[in-house]
């Protein structure tokens, strides 16, 4: 049986001293829902461009050959890009859930807790995948060789290919990971802002973050700000919650926007400039406004039940997929016709399909199996007793 949750007009009041109002049994549902479905598109979006294309699939539809392929991927690509900015906004209100101007958070508790549930499982993942790069890249050299062929010392290589430190890290999905340790290491400077001169700071931020100026801190300014925005809705007391009657026309228009989005650089001829970067920018504000009151409306039904049940999962999943899927698209790959838009379309489908399957069953594999093991790699998000434990990717 489904679970039924009627979607509030209305929270109740905070308690004395908390600016946030308490969450609700919809909000726990639907932020254990939004961990999971996030992930998901995370994945689909690193399934990367067109197979046998070097063209990018994040400058959108240029005039490239396969049209209805090309332009699926970078739509989904799109809509995908709501992904960190949700998922950092509501790690920040969870973070900072409770504090206020005058009472901030436990942060030695919170930091120590960051330290098992971000820090040891980014470390080991990251390292983990880049001591498989330089085994692959020993073998065949043409492999990872922009990770190991720098003419640095190998020792230092392994490290920025494990942790990011001056790039990407090999498993780039970990980029993410790294600038929200980051952001959390930075959180009383964060309080300190956020509840008093919060519109400052975001505003600060927002063209900084537009123009991607680097920082040498963060590989993006995509977490740090929208984490700021959700610790100010924390202890401001905002709640980004359209009414009823908006939501489905909003997402609408949010769909409208990345599929406008995607085919911009065939019409006007171009795939950078200032002008994409805002309106890149405003449509992944839209984005995460819009899959976070969508999601209220998805919250029945088996499919609904399968995502909450299966939420402790995320972490792992975002973790495990690449580049797994980057080898069975080179395998999968390798079997069609690359200029068939059916088979590059079917190709995408079964790549991601069997990518998140296969995280999935390995994670419940090693959860069965190996428990330690799984609750060391996902940072202690497991489902204990047939009930999964609370906590949002991957706070």
């Amino acid at each position: 049986m489904s679970s039924s949750v009627a979607y509030p007009r209305t929270h109740a009041p905070a308690a004395a001293g908390q600016r946030a109002a308490p969450l609700t049994e919809l909000d726990r549902r639907r932020i254990a829902w939004l961990r999971l479905v996030l992930v998901l598109a995370l994945v689909f979006l690193h399934y990367g461009g067109i197979y046998g294309s070097e063209l990018s699939p994040y400058r959108g539809y240029q005039g490239q050959p396969l049209p209805v392929a090309s332009i699926l991927i970078s739509f989904v690509l799109y809509i995908g890009f709501t992904a960190v900015p949700a998922m950092s906004a509501i790690s920040g209100y969870l973070f900072f859930y409770g504090a206020s101007r005058d009472t901030p958070p436990d942060f030695v508790r919170k930091l120590r807790r960051r330290v098992q549930s971000l820090v040891l499982p980014c470390v080991i993942w990251g390292g983990g995948f880049a001591t498989l790069g330089l085994a692959m890249h020993l073998v065949a050299p043409s492999l990872f060789a922009n990770f190991f062929d720098s003419g640095r010392n190998m020792v230092v290589n392994w490290l920025d290919a494990s942790l990011g430190i001056t790039r990407t890290p090999l498993a780039f999905q970990l980029w993410f990971i790294h600038d929200l340790i980051i952001t959390v290491a930075l959180s009383p400077v964060i309080w300190f802002l956020a509840s008093r001169l919060p519109w400052l700071t975001i505003a600060i931020l927002v063209p900084l973050w537009v123009l991607d100026v680097p920082t040498g801190l963060f590989h993006r300014l995509d977490v740090l700000i929208f984490f700021c925005f959700g610790a100010t809705c924390a202890m401001q007391g905002l709640r980004p919650d359209l009414p009823r009657r908006l939501i489905l026309p909003v997402f609408g228009v949010f769909l409208a926007v990345a599929l406008a989005r995607t085919v911009a650089p065939y019409y006007v001829g171009r795939t950078m400039g200032l002008d994409f970067d805002i309106a890149t920018a405003a449509m992944r504000v839209l984005g995460a406004l819009a899959v976070w009151n969508v999601a209220a409306l998805l919250l029945e039904g088996r499919f609904a039940d399968w995502v909450v049940k299966n939420a402790y999962m995320a972490f792992f999943i975002h973790c495990a997929h690449y580049p797994p899927i980057l080898f069975l698209k080179l395998g999968l790959g390798s079997m069609i016709d690359p200029m068939s838009e059916v088979a590059q379309i079917g190709l995408y489908v079964v790549t991601v399909s069997l990518t998140i399957w296969t995280c999935i069953l390995v994670g419940r594999l090693l959860q069965a199996r190996m428990p330690r093991t799984f609750r060391i790699l996902s940072g202690g998000r497991t489902l204990p007793d047939g009930k999964a434990k609370s906590g949002f990717l991957p706070t």
